[in-house]
């Protein structure tokens, strides 16, 4: 005698019922110029993205990265181009001049954060992203600053929902001894 299996439509209205929680959704924009100023100072840029490879780590354990992207200069990217590949940012380099990465990144902030993202993450501390933080803010998403300390503007800090520091190289070039 056989054995009666399940109906498989009556299974498919079971999965349907269950409640789906969609994961977290986050998007990151990063200066790299920024946060990776003070490492290029010391040749220890390693180091920096060892930092950035930890503080993804944190933020996929929260949930879903969606995007990420970074503008930097020419030979930036060229220097961590592998790298952020790996990690899984995309990194676009700009044209030159003054603060050509901050324009670059805030025309990703206005034009190309998903819809579908809860969480912003802007990786700078340039109070030029103040407005846009606030903007986004009313729109409904988190908006979280990650930057040196000694690199976070007051206006960007309080338009932000939360901050965290991005560690600064453990030897500076001004604490060399020459």
């Amino acid at each position: 005698m056989r054995s009666r299996l399940p109906d498989d439509r009556a299974s498919e209205k079971l999965r349907r019922r269950q409640i789906s929680v969609a994961p977290h959704r986050i998007a990151v924009y990063l200066d790299l110029e920024n946060l990776f100023y003070e490492y290029r100072q010391v040749a220890a840029l390693e180091a920096g993205l060892a930092e950035l490879s930890s503080f993804l780590a944190r933020l996929r354990r929260r949930g879903t990265v969606v995007a990420a992207v970074a503008a930097c200069d020419r030979d930036l990217q060229k220097r961590v181009a592998i790298e952020l590949d790996r990690l899984g940012i995309r990194p676009f380099r700009h044209r030159g001049g003054p603060d050509a990465a901050d324009k670059q990144l805030l025309d990703f902030l206005r034009h190309e954060v998903p819809a579908s993202c809860q969480t912003v993450i802007i990786g700078s501390g340039d109070h030029i992203f103040a407005e846009e933080a606030r903007r986004l803010r009313q729109s409904g998403k988190r908006v979280e600053v990650i930057a040196p300390r000694s690199k976070i503007s007051a206006e960007l800090y309080k338009a932000a929902d939360s901050y965290e520091e991005f560690a600064l190289p453990p030897e500076r070039k001004s604490d060399k001894i020459a």
